[in-house]
């Protein structure tokens, strides 16, 4: 399946939450500054907002095409498969335009002709069923200033014990303004608190700041420039992989009951249950679409 989100202004928006550079480009260094084909992307945020279990992510990104002509440069975004998308919008030289849903066909033809022209214009497609990935595609004109702005929320999953909130990181290019922020808030009170990624070094590790006090916890990871380089001579970034916060909160008795504006919702989580048994059933295709080499694979699985 494949639909498509544009941005309204003639032109269209674009949001990244895992941003990819263009494949097979030149880079260069001015200063702090890292620009990859005329493009630099100079701040990146994360921010992450946890309440009762419940996250509001806000993924705020920030660019200016150095190049003397307009560009077209794609951005990605990988979001978990419980994760939905609440809003979107792109903000040129001090302008914001929102998102707004066309058919894809329509949205398309839309971008293609802003593009020609030469304007600023992002377009968002969505594929596959879950929701697991956008790509967008933003055709940025000559000095101009580019923020792209996504929220999304997610209700956290207990996981071996400890809520867990997964998050992808790949810049893909050195960023001057890196940061993760996460604050937390449990009318319960918090129990552990930490924070970890794929991709983190000792050296990162010391920057990687975890603190919880009573009801609210807070993560934070603000690497520079040079602590993101995969070596102290490199153009090229180590941020690459997950990002992972895990916590647990206080409880006295297994479940309980949270009410806010006249909803209510009840966690349950036992401890000390015996495993029970268990009986595994394997549903095994065999119909003609798996003929050939995914019966082989079946079989050797």
């Amino acid at each position: 399946l494949l639909s498509a989100i544009l941005v309204s202004f003639s032109t269209l928006v674009a949001s990244d939450f895992w941003i990819q550079g263009p494949s097979h480009i030149r880079k260069r260094s001015t200063g702090d500054n890292v620009i990859t084909n005329g493009i630099e992307v100079y701040s990146l945020k994360i921010d992450c907002r946890v309440t009762s279990r419940f996250a509001h992510n806000v993924i705020t990104s920030r660019a200016v095409n150095r190049a003397n002509v307009s560009q077209e440069i794609f951005f990605d975004v990988e979001l978990p498969k419980t994760a939905f998308i609440t809003n979107f919008s792109m903000t040129i030289d001090g302008v914001t335009y929102p998102g707004n849903v066309k058919e894809k066909e329509v949205a398309k033809k839309q971008y293609e002709k802003a593009v020609s022209r030469g304007h600023t214009a992002g377009l968002v497609k969505a594929s596959g069923r879950k929701m697991e990935k956008f790509t967008v595609s933003v055709n940025v004109a000559s000095e101009s200033k580019v923020t792209f702005e996504l929220v999304y929320e997610e209700l956290l999953k207990r996981h071996l014990g400890k809520y867990e909130m997964f998050l992808k990181v790949k810049p893909k290019q050195l960023i001057n303004h890196f940061q993760i922020e996460a604050n937390i808030h449990e009318p319960q009170g918090i129990s552990s608190l930490e924070a970890h990624g794929t991709f983190i070094t000792n050296d990162l590790q010391q920057i990687t700041k975890t603190t919880f006090s009573g009801s609210k916890g807070h993560v934070s990871f603000k690497p520079t420039l040079d602590q993101q380089r995969s070596c102290s001579n490199c153009s090229t970034t180590l941020l690459d992989g997950d990002f992972t916060i895990k916590y647990d909160v206080n409880r006295e008795i297994p479940g309980d009951v949270q009410i806010v504006n006249g909803y209510f919702v009840h966690f349950f989580a036992p401890t000390n249950i015996s495993t029970v048994p268990k009986n595994v059933v394997f549903v095994i295709d065999r119909s003609g679409s798996m003929y050939g080499r995914k019966t082989e694979q079946i079989g050797r699985a």
